[in-house]
């Protein structure tokens, strides 16, 4: 089943290797370093890490899913901090961040608990 910001999609063989990922809605790069924000069901799927051997592989360092874009802004500071340590690339990247324009999304409600 499709969903609406799905990370990726996987081909018939389940490949996972040669997975197609959904354009982020907020990206911000520096050099081998990321940080993507997706919508997902249940909020902001947020990721980090950095790409090797010039962008063939891609290390994730986190990932974590926020209810709001403030968790998701919050995330972002100490994601950029831990993985350049330059805190003028921390002020960048969240003036990067307020000025983005972001989708509109409605996160759903978890589910009760059991």
């Amino acid at each position: 089943m499709d969903h609406p910001g799905q990370i990726a999609d996987q081909d018939i063989h389940g490949d996972t290797e040669s997975a197609r990922r959904a354009a982020p809605a907020f990206a911000w790069r520096s050099f081998a370093r990321f940080v993507e924000v997706y919508p997902v069901e249940t909020g902001w799927l947020t990721l980090w890490g950095r790409y090797e051997q010039q962008g063939a592989i891609r290390r994730l360092a986190g990932q974590r899913v926020y209810a709001d874009l403030d968790g998701v802004r919050a995330r972002l500071a100490d994601a950029v901090q831990e993985l350049t340590g330059r805190r003028e690339l921390l002020a960048e990247a969240l003036v990067l961040f307020d000025r983005h324009r972001f989708p509109p999304h409605q996160p759903e409600s978890l589910p009760k608990r059991l």
